[in-house]
């Protein structure tokens, strides 16, 4: 799924991915697929650089998400953010709640992704 830089894409996204599971039958996994789904292309608009794209995969039980940009210098890095910060959870978010998460580098810069548990709603 190609990412524009426009506002409004986190909820374009989330929408195409909640239609996405349930087309696979994987409601179950949407609460949590969804939030780490905002936090990342959040993150990839704010930190990352385009080209932008988003890869979502279903296999052996789990939903597979990941997110591409050309900042191959800028992976992220788990960090505590203050209490009264505004922002800066994002990756503590994914991390707290997916089943793995990790970034590596791309062919075109990195790609940021995470798993979790598929519960299947038929």
């Amino acid at each position: 799924i190609p990412l524009s830089t426009e506002p409004g894409e986190v909820p374009r996204v989330r929408h195409v991915v909640r239609a996405t599971l349930h087309s696979w039958g994987l409601a179950g996994s949407e609460d949590v697929t969804l939030l780490l789904v905002s936090e990342l292309v959040t993150n990839a608009l704010h930190h990352g650089l385009p080209p932008l794209e988003l890869r979502l995969s279903a296999d052996g039980g789990r939903v597979r998400v990941e997110v591409f940009d050309a900042a191959g210098d800028h992976r992220p890095a788990l960090q505590f953010a203050p209490l009264d910060a505004a922002r800066g959870r994002g990756i503590e978010i994914v991390q707290a709640l997916a089943s793995r998460w990790g970034s590596a580098p791309a062919p075109t810069g990195k790609v940021v992704w995470f798993e979790v548990d598929a519960a299947s709603s038929r």
